[in-house]
């Protein structure tokens, strides 16, 4: 006859909980820590004993809080959430972490806190997306992708330019040889240069849509002076790549209204997959004011041709939310409104 199953004691537990590489926290109905391991205090910078008791919003800090509120808020009303998050640390690292939230409940059933587990997903992540010899492919890529946004915004729009103002001139004169020949030659160093744009824009494509993510949100910390926090929901390898690539024109085209118009202080990057819909959401802290309209004109036309729609909600004391949502296609039709590339990825500007 078999006895009892063992049970860990509380010390026993404490212990195992406190070699445990993930964060393991709890915190109660009123947001108060009821206990951390080590390696939550390790991340916060905080001791994990003189956690017990604290504020959930003073543990994370008010930028991540906010950040995670919806989430906090999510499992204390019995719903659990999981998603992955880029976060800095207490060092100030820069980390990609897995996060769960999870409902703790009574005997009743009734909702008596919240259990928060976070791994540390950085290395795998990184593995995933190649060595350091595809980390500097990326870099070289990201360059000539910014050679390419010049090209197209400069020199290709002096040559439409000229090329109208020709033809203009020709069509109140007889036609002369001269300017015909010209003509031709802004012609063909348009197809040219469309051409070289679009090859340069295609050597993009293999990069994953998680990469192209982060390396987006890089060039925004660097051009804000504030590291946006990027989540992701669902499966992103799972976003078909024309729609992956109406998504990074999207968020381009905000990132690029934040830099120009807000003084922001927070900065959130959000995309939610689900098989049927996709939503892409930038929330900033900024200076309260509507975003002008030349600002969303290419939103809407992206979400006008994907049967989506493109929402901004402002807060008078200061802030900005701005939402694209349109619905998975089919892959056979996919490729019909994916955005030609070399009009639509145009990057950060200042």
């Amino acid at each position: 006859m078999s006895g009892p199953e063992p049970r860990l004691g509380a010390a026993e537990a404490g212990t195992v909980l406190d070699r445990l590489p993930a964060i393991v926290a709890t915190w109660d109905t009123d947001e108060r820590c009821r206990y951390a391991n080590a390696a939550c205090g390790r991340w916060l910078g905080l001791d994990p004993a003189a956690m017990v008791g604290m504020p959930l919003g003073e543990a994370l800090g008010a930028q991540l809080y906010a950040v995670n509120r919806e989430d906090i808020a999510a499992a204390l009303a019995g719903r659990p959430r999981t998603l992955d998050r880029v976060v800095v640390n207490a060092a100030g690292h820069r980390r990609t972490c897995q996060a769960g939230y999870v409902p703790l409940l009574a005997d009743d059933g009734g909702v008596t806190g919240l259990l928060v587990h976070v791994t540390d997903i950085t290395e795998r992540l990184e593995r995933e997306l190649g060595n350091q010899d595809a980390l500097a492919r990326e870099a070289l890529r990201a360059e000539r992708h910014r050679i390419a946004e010049d090209v197209h915004d400069v020199v290709l729009q002096d040559l439409f330019a000229a090329g109208l103002e020709l033809r203009a001139g020709m069509a109140e004169a007889p036609p002369n040889p001269l300017a015909l020949r010209a003509l031709e030659a802004i012609d063909d160093a348009v197809t040219e240069l469309r051409s070289t744009i679009l090859a340069i824009e295609e050597d993009l494509a293999g990069d994953g849509l998680a990469a192209v993510l982060h390396r987006l949100v890089e060039q925004a910390a660097n051009d804000l002076g504030v590291v946006p926090v990027l989540t992701w929901r669902g499966r992103l390898d799972a976003v078909p790549p024309a729609l992956g690539r109406t998504l990074v024109a999207v968020l381009v085209e905000a990132l690029a209204a934040v830099t120009r118009h807000a003084r922001v202080g927070r900065l959130a990057v959000e995309l939610a997959c689900s098989p049927q819909e996709v939503t892409l959401t930038v929330s900033d802290d900024g200076a309260p004011g509507e975003l002008p309209a030349p600002d969303l004109v290419g939103m809407r036309r992206l979400a006008g041709l994907r049967g989506g729609e493109v929402s901004v909600t402002t807060d008078p004391r200061g802030g900005t939310t701005t939402s694209f949502r349109t619905p998975v296609p089919d892959d056979a039709t996919d490729d019909a409104v994916a955005p030609t590339p070399h009009a639509d990825l145009t990057g950060l500007r200042r």
